[in-house]
């Protein structure tokens, strides 16, 4: 058995549940269960230290209710919250001037994505936000740092994941189906089924587990289209610990090299930033010993994390009983 990582816990017995966290540059967000915001700085780890957390800021009323997902826009100096079904915008740097995003009540996901598209000839920073709820894709654009404008597009079928591939292709998942929206034009198109038989059959044949223990987005004709490169050995990555395992059925992760890893339960795939199976370079499927609810990646692995359906133990009571007025908090493991 591989051991690629060594898990250490930074931060233990937090008076609050974290529902969702997001890291970019030396600093990590946390949104917990009662609306608060902790920003952490971390310091640099290396082979004879273990990198720290120092907690700088603590907005408690960042939000009225529980935080459920945050994503940051560095070019644009934007930090993204999802609370209470709908999208606000505050500043990334002060973490002050709450705009809230009208046109998003009843979102429950978002999407992010900054890259270079060639508009018109020029080479262009694209920043896009996504956001779904209430049969309604919403995307709201910035090019170079400046917000340019927003989109709405009806779905037929609830979305229960999203991600971009490119600047003008959002790849999403329905209960029964993956499919893809270009952006601007609104065009909706069928990929495949999201179920694990599918996307067993669709990589080319039954699967070999991979896991190992780790105790065009202009209204005119586009061009060539890049990611923006990620900081650091890793991926920057966000992820929302909100909801139970039976709720998680399909997560769609941003990989390596503009590809997307689509799963559903234990099952995923990969596609290029085209929307196109990657058969050449993953001839099977990756498959996890648990449904993942996030993933992120870092050199070569990816780096998934996922509910713990074990039973906590909870210790007895000065009466001798082991009920607790408390529910216990979620457990969950991490897996290479």
């Amino acid at each position: 058995m591989h051991h690629a990582f060594t898990i250490r816990a930074l931060l233990k017995q937090l008076p609050v549940r974290i529902e969702t966290a997001v890291a970019y540059g030396d600093r990590l967000l946390l949104g917990t269960a009662t609306g608060a915001l902790l920003v952490y700085q971390v310091s640099e780890a290396d082979r004879d230290r273990v990198p720290t957390l120092t907690l700088v800021e603590t907005k408690k009323s960042f939000a009225r209710k529980a935080v459920e997902q945050l994503g940051v826009i560095k070019e644009a100096g934007v930090l993204v919250c999802l609370a209470d079904g709908m999208v606000t915008l505050y500043d990334l740097h002060t973490l002050a001037n709450a705009t809230p995003l009208t046109n998003t009540r009843g979102a429950h996901i978002i999407a992010l994505h900054t890259g270079v598209d060639h508009i018109d000839g020029i080479p262009t920073l694209v920043s896009k936000l996504a956001t779904y709820g209430k049969r309604k894709v919403v995307v709201l654009e910035w090019r170079d740092a400046e917000f340019y404008k927003s989109f709405e597009f009806s779905a037929a079928e609830k979305i229960v994941a999203m991600q971009f591939s490119a600047p003008g292709l959002l790849v999403l998942s329905t209960a029964r189906e993956f499919l893809t929206l270009q952006l601007p034009r609104g065009q909706w198109d069928d990929l495949f089924p999201a179920d694990t038989a599918s996307l067993r059959t669709v990589a080319g044949g039954m699967a070999v587990g991979h896991s190992v223990d780790a105790a065009g987005s202009s209204d005119t004709a586009p061009g060539p289209q890049t990611s923006a490169p990620s900081g650091g050995m890793w991926g920057s990555w966000a992820l929302s610990l909100s909801g139970s395992s039976a709720d998680v059925q399909t997560t769609i992760a941003r990989m390596p090299s503009d590809k997307l890893l689509l799963c559903h339960k234990d099952t995923g795939v990969f596609i290029n930033s085209a929307g196109k199976l990657c058969r050449n370079e993953y001839s099977e499927p990756m498959v996890f010993s648990r449904a993942p609810i996030g993933i992120t990646y870092t050199s070569s692995y990816a780096v998934a994390i996922s509910h713990d359906s074990t039973p906590p133990t909870q210790p007895p009571s000065s009466s001798g009983s082991t009920g607790n007025s408390n529910p216990p908090a979620p457990r969950f493991n991490v897996e290479v």
